[in-house]
């Protein structure tokens, strides 16, 4: 999911409007891996994790430039 997200953001094969429900799902199903082999090695995925949602909720990126 991550993947497409990223296809959506750069704008190929994927519409950019996309780019925040992919990046979200594909953070919330890592977040649930990691909760479920918890160690301290999961710490940092996890936080990225947390990050990618917030900046996904609180809608940190603007839509390309078109040209």
């Amino acid at each position: 999911m991550f993947v497409l997200a990223a296809l959506a953001v750069i704008g190929w094969w994927v519409p950019f409007g996309w780019w925040r429900v992919l990046a979200m799902g594909g953070a919330i199903l890592s977040l649930l891996l990691m909760l479920g082999f918890f160690g301290a090695t999961k710490v940092l995925p996890m936080a990225l994790d947390l990050l990618v949602v917030w900046l996904a909720i609180t809608d940190r990126m603007s839509a390309p430039a078109t040209g």
